[in-house]
């Protein structure tokens, strides 16, 4: 069996961009996490990054939303999480054997939060049943389609790795619960307020 992708470098742990009023700003995720658990009065533990593209796939009339990563996520249950937009993907790239993280810049302007109630991790693609895509974004319903935006995905953000290597590693799937909140319209002066204190 592989080992597991690394998918943070010590330089960039904890670290986040976000782009707010054609600004990006770099900073640490745990403190807009406080931030923003003490604005929606729910404590955040992380956040699960959705490309901007594949959000209006969410079904928001659903209570349940189940998201798949390449292999393993590390989503702990009972742990609620926000789900920023990804506005330019980040990546990996390596060069005279030293490998350089490129963060993702987000946005968490009318963003979702749910809480983690399932994870299952490392399950191969001949192994999904059609149950496991009930709750899934609209655009995948079927072993397949996930591949596809599986690759689309990861051939941007891991680009050493091979179509067959991201097939072979499988998935991990994370069942979601949408967690009703202070405010569900998480505006951009209030990033920015945020932002301000912060920096």
């Amino acid at each position: 069996m592989n080992s597991d992708i690394i998918r943070e470098t010590p330089k960039n742990k904890n670290k986040i961009s976000i782009l707010c009023e054609n600004t990006i700003y770099t900073f640490k995720l745990d403190l807009l996490l406080k931030e923003l658990s003490n604005y929606l009065e729910i404590e955040i533990f992380s956040i699960i990054r959705i490309k901007l593209e594949e959000y209006e796939y969410i079904n928001t009339k659903n209570k349940y939303l189940t998201h798949f990563n390449l292999e393993k996520s590390g989503h702990k249950i009972n742990k609620v999480y926000i789900l920023p937009k990804i506005i330019q993907q980040g990546y990996f790239e390596e060069k005279d054997n030293l490998k350089t993280e490129i963060l993702p810049i987000l946005s968490f302007e009318e963003v979702l939060i749910y809480k983690c109630i399932n994870c299952k991790e490392h399950i191969s693609y001949q192994d999904l049943k059609k149950d496991d895509f009930k709750y899934s974004m609209t655009h995948i319903s079927n072993s397949q389609e996930l591949f596809d935006a599986i690759f689309k995905r990861y051939s941007i953000s891991l680009p050493t790795l091979l179509k067959n290597d991201i097939y072979n590693r499988g998935v991990s799937l994370t069942t979601l619960e949408k967690v009703e909140v202070k405010s569900s319209n998480i505006s951009k002066d209030l990033i920015l307020k945020i932002i301000k204190k912060i920096q």
